[in-house]
């Protein structure tokens, strides 16, 4: 019977391991998500500013396509070394 229960707890530790993994990455996801609205609202209300003011299109995309490139890497940067993490 010893080793059986021996088997039980290792099994029950393996679980608690992947238990927090998989909150580490909701973690992650959510951090990322709030990263990721916080700029899109920035952006939007850049947009609705620029509209307001009468800005033309071409003057709304030369000042946010900049921030766009720079989410994107920013984004690509972070996903790279979070694979890179896992490997």
């Amino acid at each position: 019977m010893e080793p059986d229960e021996t088997s039980a707890e290792e099994m029950i530790e393996d679980n608690e391991f992947e238990v927090m993994a998989e909150e580490e990455k909701s973690t992650e996801t959510v951090v990322m998500a709030g990263y990721l609205s916080r700029k899109i609202t920035d952006l939007v209300q850049m947009k609705n500013y620029l509209c307001e003011t009468g800005s033309s299109e071409s003057e709304w995309v030369h000042k946010v396509l900049p921030l766009l490139e720079k989410l994107n890497h920013t984004l690509s940067e972070t996903y790279s070394k979070k694979v890179n993490e896992r490997r």
